[in-house]
């Protein structure tokens, strides 16, 4: 076989574990893989990453795949991942070939699937029922269900007895309802939400073993929207959830979460009420802040969290820089936290930032470590040196914890700590 000059180059776009270079030249010979694919094939998994067209004959492609996954499939491989490119679902064969491949995977005892998509909103991802028949399945990821109709989903058995981790995107509520109703093992599940112009109705979320749930709302339509979502969950520890507004009612049916993360616009009227809101089991908390909200949950203090140790306020913009309080003021919120996160999209080196930090400082008592973070800053290296000394001068007269600068913080990139 001629070797084509250009493998090697090639070659380092593509990952493999386990086979030696001269067998992935042969393999790329065979397949003519654009440029950009990439593959791995180890003991364990089985991936390809088709971010590109097929450009030749796509049943003769994916025959040749079904061939490599046949010899290079191990005993011991438990991981399948398939990344296609959006225009692969439009072929007419695609859902025959899926349905072959989940049998196999089903036969071999496959613990993990991934079957994902370069753009999840591309045309109808038709994924097989064999799909949710794979009883040794562990975790499953896949872009989103389409199915015309629910009926034509729940006439096929689901058979996940193992499954404890789901991730999905967009799904209909009813399919996502009926999968939970036939995993009795699932302790982790993320999946997007949207609202219909007519309806803020949410899903339900019933699962006695559920710890994790993530939830990503989109397409918010104006400032009054919010999702209703039900949530049936005693053993939930963490939530995530970023959109548009959440009901407060739904907190009252989650109180053993320990960690609320809080994204997105979320926030932005979490804490629009004249109401003291008191959660004394959250022990660690995520925020993403914009001015007005941070003003809010420090003038009305509203929020409080008698036992959170773990802290993370994510600003967005400058328009904190106007925040003004008193310099005797303390800020509530901190006041028994231990790990205290400040993450930023741009910082200014200068004394105003200095003192929103020293102030959160100030008020964290029993603070044991701050860390700071920041994409990028318009400031010089000597106006970020001045105020690094000046958080570490002010943490040695005071708070006694350990100070961490990341990211835009940090000169030349390097961790400068404190103890």
């Amino acid at each position: 076989m001629e070797q084509n000059p250009n493998d090697q180059s090639i070659l380092q776009h593509h990952r493999s574990i386990s086979l030696p270079y001269d067998i992935l030249n042969i393999i790329i010979f065979l397949l003519k893989f654009p440029q950009r694919t990439n593959f791995t094939i180890s003991d364990s998994t089985f991936f390809i990453d088709l971010s590109e067209p097929v450009e030749n004959n796509f049943s003769e492609f994916w025959n040749i795949l079904d061939n490599l996954f046949t010899i290079f499939t191990a005993p011991s491989t438990n991981t399948f991942r398939i990344h296609l490119h959006e225009t692969l679902f439009e072929e007419p064969s695609i859902r025959a070939i899926l349905h072959s491949w989940t049998r196999r995977l089903r036969a071999r005892n496959f613990q993990h699937v991934e079957i994902r998509s370069t753009c999840c909103f591309y045309g109808d991802k038709v994924f097989p029922p064999s799909i949710f028949q794979i009883h040794s399945l562990v975790s499953l990821n896949l872009d989103y269900i389409y199915f015309e109709e629910f009926d034509q989903f729940v006439s096929h058995p689901i058979i996940l007895p193992n499954l404890k981790k789901l991730k999905l995107g967009v799904v209909d509520y009813g399919i996502l309802e009926w999968l939970l109703s036939c995993c009795p093992s699932i302790e982790d599940l993320f999946f997007r939400i949207e609202t219909t112009p007519t309806s803020n109705k949410g899903p339900s979320i019933t699962s006695k073993n559920l710890k994790r749930l993530r939830i990503s709302h989109f397409l918010a339509r104006g400032p009054r929207d919010f999702i209703e979502i039900i949530i049936d969950a005693p053993t939930l520890e963490y939530l995530y959830f970023s959109g548009s507004f959440l009901s407060m009612r739904m907190f009252d049916l989650i109180p053993n979460v320990k960690a609320l993360d809080l994204g997105g616009r979320s926030t932005t009227r979490l804490y629009n009420s004249t109401t003291k809101m008191i959660f004394p089991s959250w022990t660690h908390l995520t925020l993403h802040l914009g001015y007005e909200i941070f003003k809010a949950i420090f003038e009305q203090k509203m929020l409080h969290c008698p036992n959170l140790e773990n802290l993370v306020l994510q600003f967005y913009g400058t328009n904190f820089y106007d925040f003004i309080w008193e310099p005797e003021a303390k800020f509530g919120l901190v006041e028994h936290v231990k790990h205290l996160e400040l993450r930023m999209t741009v910082i200014r080196f200068n004394q105003r930032t200095l003192d929103l930090v020293t102030w959160l400082l100030g008020s964290a008592p029993v603070l044991e470590k701050l860390v700071l973070f920041a994409n990028q800053s318009y400031s010089d290296d000597k106006s970020k040196a001045q105020f690094q000394q000046g958080v570490i001068e002010f943490a040695e007269d005071s708070s006694r914890c350990q100070i961490e600068f990341l990211g835009a913080f940090n000169k030349q990139e390097a961790r400068l700590r404190w103890a």
